[in-house]
């Protein structure tokens, strides 16, 4: 998927949140290796850009305290998805996993509106 929106969709790898924050920013703090980070990185993301504290995604991705300040448990409670779920949607097992994708899907749409 990663791979498919940067290709036909190259923006989104630029794209930035209310905080300033790329894609690459949160994939900075993931316990996956540097799995997505490199991968965005090779897709094209800049590692420089910083977000409004001034802290590139170099920056969190070389802080392991930064890992709870970026989680994907927070990102989705900010978006409204029930904790209990989250770790499930990360996982694509499971029926949960697919009806929260399309609780945040709704609540992202019906925040922009």
């Amino acid at each position: 998927i990663v791979r498919y929106l940067a290709g036909r969709f190259p923006e989104t790898l630029s794209a930035t949140d209310d905080d300033g924050r790329t894609p690459l920013h949160y994939a900075a703090t993931l316990k996956d290796n540097g799995h997505f980070y490199n991968l965005l990185t090779h897709l094209g993301a800049n590692p420089k850009v910083e977000d409004s504290l001034n802290h590139s995604a170099e920056y969190y991705l070389g802080h392991v305290q930064s890992q709870g300040i970026l989680s994907h448990r927070q990102l989705l409670r900010d978006y409204g998805a029930k904790e209990e779920l989250a770790d499930e949607m990360l996982n694509d097992q499971g029926e949960h996993g697919s009806r929260l994708r399309c609780e945040c899907a709704q609540q992202t749409v019906s925040r922009k509106a």
